[in-house]
């Protein structure tokens, strides 16, 4: 069960990914994430500080999931390009 805070920080997350994709990161307002995301300017400040901030957690989440498919290829037993090729699926 997510508690109220977690939620409304994931909706940040989930508005801002969204945008960022669809207009890019320069072209992206923080009125836009906040309103994709049904809150307030000041809770995502409380959050992330600013748009800087939600960004970096973006990459940074994404960053991690791909490090962990990395280390997952990196134990894996046979030939080099059968494990890029499993990598890249």
């Amino acid at each position: 069960m997510n508690v109220p805070g977690t939620v409304v920080r994931e909706r940040l997350l989930l508005a801002a990914a969204e945008l960022f994709a669809r207009k890019g990161y320069a072209a992206t307002t923080v009125r836009e994430i906040v309103a994709a995301a049904s809150v307030t300017k000041p809770v995502l400040y409380y959050y992330f500080r600013n748009k800087e901030g939600i960004y970096l957690e973006l990459m940074k989440d994404s960053l991690a999931k791909f490090e962990a498919l990395l280390d997952s290829t990196r134990v894996e037993t046979g030939k080099a390009s059968e494990k890029i090729l499993k990598l890249c699926d």
